[in-house]
């Protein structure tokens, strides 16, 4: 369908708009485009264009909108801006979010983006959304990292998120690192041609009576140099063939300077603040007023005007020059200070500079930071800590470096929080040993978190300073501790007790809720559980007498991991759900992370395949570490190659393999696992022997657990090659998982009736039903039970592991099956229904994989799971049954 120029050279940019949002619609997907220009390129108007085409074209949708703004009255002031159209209004939500600020840091951005994703999830059910957020470019960097969190929150959603922004000062868009996240693209709109410009100036003064000859409107073509909205701004004042600096003269010498003056400003002090403080005459304010120069600023709580377009403020500092421009910031830095505006100390930082006095403006950041923090927005407090150390060098890094380094850190900036610790440690004196260590930690923590290869040495770097009685100490101990557990759980004991005696002896709850986390890990790894209960329960206990919600979620995170290595992942679900809830509850989900993981694993184990996926994204949302991240692909990795998606599970794995933070002990076993399964599955029997004995080269010599798994998979392709296999699953086993994987391994190497009814005995004790369901098929095939082979089949079927059934499909007809597997009857899983409505659409399945963002490959194994559940023999015979059923209109 052609678009008509209802937006007079920017047509195909509104077009390819219209088709994102069209996707978003059929593929109930959400994805997230990023537009950006110069000033005068005309992005707010593309955007706008966007609502009238929708509407124009007859697609039903919801259209939210918000804009960011230098100086806001209150933090994520464009997130607010949308939930203010949501049904219902915001108010309610609003109260939700501060009720919450005074308790954590950074809880405000949480409960924001909560807010958020509750309502969008509930208002897309009833129809496709467009949230539109005008001026990314002015967002603090809490708002951008709010925003960055936007893909993932919306990826199941059909929602299109437009981020309209000028384009940066070296062409990159405005919100770069959002840019680069997946299901997001850019859009950047370049300067128009001569004659597209010259057709806007000439419908620009039509519309207020003007005819302009041709002379007139090249002039305009070439001041406007292929900015559309500058074209239109020329085109409707009294005089366009005036240059913009000419226009300003013509209303007074003190134009330009009060134009400089509002922009630096930013709207926190009023016009006539503004005349005093620069000696300006009522006649230049009345005039500049009159050229349109000026409007009204649109942030709540702000006293003064805005300038209408960034053109305006380019061609006053032009006409002042770099002398006249730092005398008019001199002027207005301390009106702007003493404004009272929340957001003021940052405009403040940026006259002080413009004005050419860094230390000012260091202090101004630094007060700005204050501002923020109070705010409860840590990312932007971090970052102007960081612009007042920039501004003010180097004696403002010594004050001031270690506090911006943390702040960077609970941020998620651990690029920078590393920087800053590695600035300042060298300038620090050794016997300042407390803030030796901490920087140490931090650098520890940013490169973990980071997945940097060398975090070990910062860790070791803390450890080596003399040794000291505070809390930091303490903290670079328990840090130790979870690092060697996995290889050596008696010395994480003995570094979780030296941890613990400094918190005894400093009174310190929170460094004894830590250390008693870290003991509780090392004993479970250990094999007493008794004792790891023990510690975990004077854990939690100490952790609530602390009252600090970020300790909580650790040891609970801790306590979660111990009882999956203990095999018991029921305990594992119900105790994640339950903290999740309780974080979600106070607003601050952020500090389940590991929790989420655990608990996505758990459900993997218990066979609970169909609520894999969600809990996946729900821990994906919320993980910030490197580690984290890569053990989601895993598992995602895990779950792909259940369901026979073999194509996916490798490019999962192969992501994971190329991470800095494939070296991680946890990691490593994962992804030992995952590749020998990848293999076993492709019926590569050799392949997998050879990973398995790499992955057991790899693992640590206490992880029972990987072990375990590595050997049963190794033993099975052993013996599916016809070779030797001498490795032992565990000598002790230590809890039911491992157990039962040594009663299978031993069932395997037997091969005896006794020893396979004691492994699915043990089995049976875990719960593990897809652990069970393979020990079960092992042992029908030795017997050659037909019949329990395709009962077998139809059961992995029923519980959504394809790539399973497929196997057992393969073993049944080795065993002597001769009719065809049973076919499973029942509704369409949702996935397959999506596929199905747009092969009904006539979608090949490649555009089907456009649309759903999934790959082709995985669009034909979902056409075939369709034509088997539907008994058809080709897509349109599918296509008519499920019609036939109701299952599509």
């Amino acid at each position: 369908m052609s678009v008509p120029p209802l937006l007079l050279g920017r047509d195909a940019e509104v077009e390819q708009l219209v088709l994102a949002f069209d996707r978003c619609r059929v593929g109930r997907r959400g994805h997230v485009v990023v537009v950006h220009g110069p000033t005068g390129a005309g992005v707010s108007a593309v955007v706008q264009s966007l609502r009238s085409e929708l509407a124009r074209r007859g697609l039903p949708h919801d259209w939210w909108a918000g804009e960011c703004t230098r100086g806001a009255d209150i933090a994520y002031e464009a997130i607010a801006a949308l939930l203010r159209d949501a049904p219902g209004g915001a108010q309610a939500w609003l109260d939700e979010a501060a009720s919450v600020a005074s308790v954590l840091g950074d809880a405000a951005s949480v409960a924001m983006l909560t807010g958020l994703a509750r309502r969008v999830s509930d208002a897309a059910r009833d129809s496709p959304l467009v949230l539109a957020i005008d001026g990314v470019d002015a967002a603090d960097a809490s708002t951008l990292r709010l925003l960055g969190a936007l893909p993932n929150l919306l990826a199941d959603a059909p929602v299109l998120v437009v981020l309209a922004g000028r384009t940066g000062g070296a062409g990159e868009p405005p919100c770069s690192s959002i840019v680069q996240v997946d299901g997001v693209s850019e859009m950047a709109l370049g300067p128009l041609p001569p004659d597209a410009i010259a057709d806007i100036v000439r419908a620009a003064s039509a519309g207020v009576g003007t005819a302009f000859d041709d002379q007139r409107v090249a002039a305009i073509v070439t001041i406007a140099a292929g900015r559309p909205a500058l074209a239109a701004q020329l085109a409707t004042v009294s005089d366009p063939l005036l240059p913009l600096g000419s226009v300003l003269d013509t209303c007074g010498s003190d134009a330009a300077a009060l134009v400089a003056a509002v922009e630096l400003a930013g709207g926190t002090v009023t016009l006539d603040a503004v005349r005093v403080a620069l000696g300006a005459t009522r006649r230049a304010v009345a005039a500049v007023a009159a050229r349109g120069v000026l409007e009204p600023h649109q942030v709540a709580d702000r006293p003064g005007p805005a300038v209408t377009g960034g053109w305006w403020a380019e061609a006053a500092r032009s006409a002042l020059g770099a002398a006249g421009v730092a005398t008019v910031a001199a002027a207005i830095a301390p009106v702007v200070e003493g404004s009272g505006v929340p957001g003021a100390w940052r405009y403040a930082a940026a006259a002080w500079a413009a004005a050419g006095e860094p230390a000012r403006a260091s202090a101004a950041h630094e007060r700005a930071s204050a501002e923020a923090l109070a705010a409860h927005a840590l990312a932007t407090a971090g970052d102007e800590l960081r612009q007042a150390i920039r501004v003010g060098g180097a004696d403002r890094l010594d004050a001031l470096g270690q506090r911006a380094a943390e702040l960077s850190l609970g941020g998620g900036d651990w690029e920078e929080a590393d920087r800053l610790a590695s600035a300042v440690l060298p300038r620090l004196a050794r016997d300042r040993v407390d803030e030796r260590v901490s920087l140490f930690v931090v650098q520890y923590r940013a490169r973990f978190f980071a997945g940097v290869g060398d975090a070990d040495d910062a860790l070791d770097a803390a450890l080596a300073e003399p040794p000291a009685g505070s809390a930091a100490r303490a903290d670079a101990l328990v840090l130790d501790a979870f690092r060697m557990v996995l290889d050596d759980p008696a010395s994480a004991i003995a570094r979780a007790v030296e941890a613990m005696a400094i918190g005894d002896a400093l009174a310190d709850e929170a460094v004894r809720a830590t250390s008693l986390g870290a003991l509780g890990l090392a004993e479970a790894v250990r094999g007493d559980a008794d004792r790891s209960e023990r510690a975990f329960d004077d854990a939690l206990r100490a952790a609530d007498a602390s009252g600090d919600p970020v300790v909580a979620a650790r040891v609970a995170g801790n306590h979660v991991y111990a009882l999956w290595r203990a095999g018991r992942p029921l305990d594992v679900e119900r105790r994640a759900r339950h903290e999740l809830d309780r974080l979600d509850a106070a607003g601050v989900p952020w500090l389940g992370d590991q929790l989420a993981l655990s608990r996505a694993v758990a459900l993997f184990t218990l066979g609970r395949l169909g609520e894999v996926p969600a809990a996946i994204d729900r821990a994906r949302a919320t993980a910030v570490t490197a580690d984290a991240r890569a053990l989601l692909d895993l598992l995602d990795a895990e779950h792909a190659i259940l369901r026979g998606e073999l194509d996916r599970a490798e490019a999962s794995i192969a992501s994971v393999g190329a991470m800095t933070c494939a070296d991680d002990p946890t990691i490593v076993s994962e992804l030992a696992m995952c590749r020998a399964a990848l293999a076993d599955a492709r019926g590569d029997a050799v392949g997998a022997l050879d990973l398995v004995r790499v992955g057991l080269a790899s693992v640590g010599a206490e992880d029972d657990l990987a072990r375990a798994r590595l050997a049963v998979v190794g033993l099975r392709a052993a013996q599916q090659a016809g070779v030797a296999f001498d490795e032992v699953a565990a000598p002790h086993p230590k809890g039911a998982e491992v157990a039962a994987l040594v009663a299978e391994f031993e069932a395997l190497r037997d091969g005896s009736d006794a020893a396979w009814a004691r492994a699915q005995v043990a089995w049976d004790a875990v719960p593990g039903p897809v652990g069970a369901w393979r020990c079960r098929l092992d042992a029908a095939l030795r017997a050659g039970e037909v019949d329990a082979i395709a009962e077998l089949a139809a059961q992995a079927r029923a519980m959504g592991a394809d790539g399973l059934a497929a196997r057992a499909d393969v073993a049944w007809r080795a065993a002597g099956g001769r009719r065809p597997p049973r076919r499973v009857e029942g509704p369409l899983t949702e996935r397959e229904l999506e596929v199905l409505e747009l092969v009904a659409r006539g979608f090949t399945n490649r555009a089907v994989g456009e649309a759903l963002a999934i790959s082709h490959r995985t669009v034909a194994v979902h056409v075939d799971r369709c034509l088997t559940k539907l008994g058809a023999s080709n897509r349109s015979g599918a296509v008519h049954e499920a019609r036939r059923l109701g299952l599509l209109p």
